[in-house]
């Protein structure tokens, strides 16, 4: 039969002091189906569980301030462990750590300068530590929030299957939010409303794979880092206000792998920026809405990359190194630069804007490059098209084999064409007046 172990602050108390100030609460339990439990209302309030066993449950009850919460469970390879904290009130902290399997933390804090620290690290280099979940929510101002989960750094079966689900939700001021996750299969999401807000994603350490990073700010100044290597992980981010910042890396030191990886970014706001970087055969896709927009794509290997932004001052830039490339970019709005750079062979670039102001770059060095079709994007497949007034369109090809479309519409339009080596091919079309356009082959 499950045991019940509870204990309030007025067992070591009077009874006219049950919910004083300065309560101290410790707890510490050995075996196996126990149930913890602590609660504690009034200021200055600390409280220790220390389980070791197999599925027990641990609870902690705050309510006041200043407050500070600390529960610990496994030994040996004890799992499928329960921590809850609830914490009401001003500067709360808590500390939640499990070790092994199959194990759930979470933590609720409500009130200002609060922290919440879950681990759910094996600390023997031979576990996995997989299957654990991990839930930490915030309301207030100047939180902080760390979950870490997977087998021990240095391990090696980080690479394992440990499939571990971390999520952080914040809705307040100045917060800050990391996820670290070791191993495969893992899930990992961030979701921030509020002002200057903070969001870092790391996952995959030795062959992992398979991980998926998930991010949604509703604010401004928010910031988005997310980190994955090896092969098979998703990336996404999402924000939406002012001044907001999204980076994406999905890489490797290990040239192994690197396959099928892909990587989604959305603004809808204004200041934003989106950096994507990826090596292998992956997919990238970036969108924006709103002013002043900033998207770079980097990629290295057999990649396909897409920008779209709606908006005025929008600039876009996708660099591809490797075989078999395949880029788009789509600019609709004012003032949009497009930049679209590939080096290697049977590179594709399709690009498209639409609106005034814009200028369109593409380099291509290689073999086999083509500037236009791969599925198409209406308007004959693109290749280059623009549509509206004064824009400035270039094109330069260094390699064998290269076939170039540009189509042009539009006032005091510019369009060159460039191209170095063998079997090159350029049609070059402009309607409207003021155009110059200018093709040159050898």
């Amino acid at each position: 039969m499950k045991k019940l172990i509870t204990l309030l602050a007025a067992v070591i108390l009077p009874a006219g002091m049950l919910f004083a100030q300065n309560n101290e609460a410790e707890q510490v339990v050995q075996g196996n189906n126990n149930l913890t439990e602590a609660e504690q209302k009034g200021n200055t309030n600390d409280s220790y569980q220390r389980t070791m066993g197999h599925r027990n449950e641990a609870n902690v009850f705050q309510k006041g301030t200043s407050h500070d919460a600390t529960q610990i469970q496994g030994s040996g390879y004890s799992e499928e462990n329960i921590v809850d904290v609830m914490q009401k009130g001003n500067g709360n902290s808590s500390y939640q750590e499990q070790f092994y399997d199959g194990n759930n933390a979470k933590a609720t804090q409500r009130g200002k300068q609060n922290t919440v620290l879950q681990s759910q690290i094996s600390e023997d280099t031979h576990v996995l530590g997989s299957g654990n979940d991990a839930t930490a929510s915030q309301r207030g101002k100047f939180n902080d929030a760390t979950q870490r989960q997977g087998a021990k750094p240095g391990s090696s079966l980080t690479s394992f299957r440990s499939g571990n689900s971390a999520a952080i939700n914040q809705i307040g001021r100045s917060n800050t939010s990391m996820q670290t996750q070791y191993g495969a299969n893992n899930m990992a999401d961030g979701t921030q409303l509020g002002k200057n807000n903070d969001l870092v994603q790391d996952q995959g350490v030795g062959w992992a794979e398979y991980n998926e990073a998930k991010s949604s700010q509703d604010g401004n100044l928010n910031y988005v880092s997310q980190k994955q290597r090896y092969d098979g992980n998703y990336a996404d981010a999402s924000q939406l206000g002012n001044g907001n910042t999204i980076m994406q890396d999905q890489s490797s030191s290990d040239t192994h792998g690197l396959y099928q990886n892909k990587t989604t970014s959305t603004q809808n706001g204004d200041n934003n920026l989106s950096y994507m970087y990826q090596r292998g055969d992956n997919w990238s896709y970036s969108q924006q809405v709103g002013d002043d927009n900033v998207s770079a794509i980097g990629q290295m290997g057999s990649s396909f990359a897409r920008t779209r932004q709606i908006g005025a001052n929008n600039l876009s830039a996708i660099g591809q190194i490797g075989d078999a490339n395949w880029a788009v970019a789509t600019s609709e709005g004012n003032y949009n630069t497009v930049l679209v750079g590939q080096f290697g062979d049977n590179n594709t670039s399709t690009s498209g804007v639409f609106g005034s102001n814009n200028s369109v770059t593409v380099w291509q060095q290689g073999d086999g490059n083509i500037s236009g079709a791969m599925n198409g994007f209406h308007e004959d497949e693109w290749g280059v098209y623009v549509e509206g007034d004064f824009n400035t369109v270039g094109l330069s090809q260094v390699g064998d084999f290269n076939v170039s479309k540009q189509h042009v519409v539009g006032d005091y339009n510019n369009a060159n064409v460039t191209q170095f080596g063998d079997s090159n091919s350029a049609i070059q079309m402009v309607t409207g007046n003021y155009n110059n356009a200018t093709i040159l082959q050898h």
